[in-house]
C-alpha cells in the first residue's frame, strides 16, 4: 500500500 500511495501523490502533483 505504501508504494501505491507514493505513486498517487506523485500523480496528483504532476497533474496540477
Amino acid at each position: 500500500m505504501p508504494k501505491k500511495f507514493r505513486v498517487f501523490v506523485r500523480t496528483k502533483r504532476k497533474k496540477k
